[in-house]
C-alpha cells in the first residue's frame, strides 16, 4: 500500500523527468515537510487506514511489512525477485516513518526475519478465519491463494474494469468494497479462474511469475495451464499419472481429456522448476511464531493524543481520529 500511494502521488516534474538530474531537481517537488522529511506515501496511506476503519467501523486489523528481500525463498532460489530494482529514496525513507505513525495511532503491526509479509497475511488469516469474517487488502495477487468462505480479498488491480462484467451476480460484494479494489470472493475467483483458490499455487507453479523472478514452465500461459488443473488438481496429480506411461501414450491421454497444446515431454523436462516454482509462489501459513496469537493481538487501540503529535510534527493538518 505504501509504494502504491508513493508512485500514485508524485508530482507530474518527477514522473516525466527524462534525465538523472531532472529526477533529482524534481524530488523537491514530492510532498515534504518543510524540513524536508519525504510523507507523500505516508500521508495517503495514513489517510487511506483511518478511511477504511472509519467506513467499515474496524476493531481488528494487522498491518503487514516485508522486512527485507532476504528470505528463505531466496534461500531456496537465488533469482527469487532479484531483478528488482533498488527501492527510490524518496520511497525507502517512509517505511520507517509509516511504521512509527501506525505505532503512535496504536495499530498493530506484525514483521519478521525471513518472511514475507505474505507468511505473516496468511499465518494470521488462517489463525482467525475460522470464527471470523476476514479481509485482506493488497496488490499482490499471491495472497488469493488464502480466500476461503470467511476470507476475501480486496485487491487492487488496473484490471477491475475487466474482471466486474464476470460476476455481476454478485453485485453485493461491489457495494461492500473499497474504491478502486475488486472483492475476491471465494464464489468471484471461481468464475474468474476456473479453479480453486488454493491452485493458484499451481498455477504460478507452471505459468511462473515474472514479477517475483519465479520461473515456471517457459511459454506456458494460464490458457495451458488451467485446462491441467481442472482435470488433475495439482501438478503432483499430473505428473504422477504422466510419469506412468510412455510420452506417445501420455500426449494421447491429455488429448482425450480435452488438454490441448501440452507437450508432455517438455513437461517432464521440466518437473523440477515446476515444483520449485509451487514451492515458492505458496504462502507460509504455519508461521511458527504467530500460532498462539489471539484476537486481542489485533484489536485498534487508537490513541488520539499520540496520533495528534504525530501528525502535527508531520504537518498531516487535514487528518484526525
Amino acid at each position: 500500500m505504501l509504494s502504491t500511494q508513493y508512485y500514485g502521488n508524485l508530482p507530474k516534474s518527477y514522473t516525466y523527468a527524462k534525465s538523472k538530474e531532472e529526477k533529482l531537481a524534481a524530488m523537491n517537488d514530492i510532498l515534504q515537510t518543510s524540513t524536508g522529511i519525504y510523507t507523500n506515501a505516508v500521508f495517503n496511506m495514513t489517510k487511506t487506514i483511518l478511511k477504511l476503519i472509519k467506513d467499515y467501523d474496524i476493531e481488528y486489523l494487522g498491518v503487514c511489512w516485508d522486512i527485507s528481500r532476504k528470505t528463505f525463498r531466496r534461500t531456496l532460489y537465488p533469482q527469487y525477485k532479484a531483478h528488482r530494482d533498488k527501492t527510490p529514496r524518496p520511497l525507502s525513507s517512509q517505511f520507517s516513518l509509516m511504521q512509527k505513525v501506525l505505532d503512535y495511532m496504536g495499530i498493530p503491526q506484525f514483521k519478521l526475519e525471513n518472511y514475507e509479509a505474505d507468511d505473516l497475511i496468511g499465518s494470521l488469516s488462517k489463525n482467525f478465519s475460522s470464527g471470523n469474517k476476514v479481509y485482506i487488502l493488497s496488490k499482490d495477487r499471491d495472497v488469493l491463494q488464502l480466500i476461503n468462505t470467511n476470507t476475501t480479498v480486496w485487491l487492487n488491480t488496473k484490471q477491475s474494469s475487466k474482471l466486474f462484467p464476470q460476476i455481476k451476480e454478485l453485485d453485493n460484494e461491489f457495494k461492500h468494497a473499497p474504491y478502486s479494489y475488486f472483492p475476491f470472493s471465494l464464489d468471484a475467483f471461481r468464475i474468474i479462474y476456473g479453479l480453486e483458490p488454493k491452485q493458484l499455487i499451481d498455477l504460478k507453479g507452471l505459468t511462473g511469475d515474472t514479477s517475483d523472478g519465479i520461473p515456471g514452465i517457459s511459454n506456458m500461459g494460464e490458457k495451458t495451464a488451467t485446462p491441467i488443473l481442472q482435470r488433475y488438481d495439482t501438478i503432483e496429480n499430473f505428473y504422477e499419472e504422466i510419469e506412468k506411461l510412455e510420452i506417445r501414450d501420455a500426449q494421447q491421454l491429455i488429448k482425450d481429456k480435452g488438454i490441448k497444446r501440452v507437450k508432455v515431454e517438455k513437461m517432464l523436462e521440466n518437473k523440477e522448476v515446476a515444483l520449485l516454482s509451487k514451492g515458492l509462489a505458496t504462502i507460509n501459513t504455519e508461521v511458527p511464531e504467530y500460532k498462539n496469537l489471539s484476537l486481542s493481538d489485533l484489536r485498534i487501540d487508537l490513541n488520539k493524543e499520540k496520533a495528534s503529535t504525530i501528525f502535527s510534527k508531520l504537518e498531516f493538518h487535514s487528518l484526525k481520529l
